[in-house]
């Protein structure tokens, strides 16, 4: 008796080079599929960067016309204030509206509104916006000991006097420039309020 000899089939040559391909093959798909991810994970870092471009071109064309646009308060030679605007874009605006602001604050019930406020080569002074506008800081701004009217040199000087505007541009859309020049969009478009 020859003591028990237990046997191990270690099968042939070719079962085990088909199970150590099948290994391989494994390990080879797994890298190809973590290659693959990583790949996505750039292309999809370089679509979002590619669609904040394209936002942030959009925005700028949207802002091209409106920012070429503006109001503000100039001395003239009598020493009273004149409103000033200038439409430096090459179309007109519609809805123009000029507000006083006296002491940073805006009377909305005193605008002047202009329909269409064309191109300008120049900025140009608008007499009616003045005179309105020139009445509205009378009626509500501090007299001087002096006269009982208002000392446009120091209101100017100390920044005390000035406009904000809201207007229209050629595309439909509606902007606002406050006191301190800042412009942004104002509320929906007036074609998207209608749809909606």
């Amino acid at each position: 008796m020859h003591g028990s000899v237990v046997s191990i089939d270690w099968g042939s040559v070719p079962d085990w080079l088909a199970g150590i391909g099948a290994v391989l093959a494994l390990i080879f798909a797994a890298a190809a599929a973590k290659a693959a991810w990583a790949a996505n994970k750039v292309q999809a870092r370089q679509l979002a960067r590619l669609d904040q471009v394209d936002l942030d071109n959009r925005a700028s064309e949207e802002r091209a016309q409106a920012s070429k646009i503006a109001a503000w308060i100039r001395m003239v030679e009598s020493g009273a204030p004149a409103v000033v605007c200038f439409n430096g874009s090459a179309l007109p605006i519609y809805r123009l509206k000029i507000f006083p602001v006296l002491h940073g604050e805006e009377m909305l019930d005193r605008g002047v509104t202009y329909s269409v406020k064309g191109p300008d080569s120049s900025p140009r002074v608008l007499d009616h916006a003045t005179s309105v506008i020139k009445a509205a800081f009378v009626e509500r701004g501090p007299a001087n000991d002096e006269g009982g009217g208002l000392d446009w040199g120091d209101l100017y000087a100390e920044g005390r006097i000035s406009v904000s505007i809201s207007f229209v541009d050629s595309a439909g859309r509606s902007w606002r420039r406050g006191v301190a020049g800042r412009l942004e969009r104002n509320g929906p478009d007036p074609a998207e309020a209608e749809s909606g």
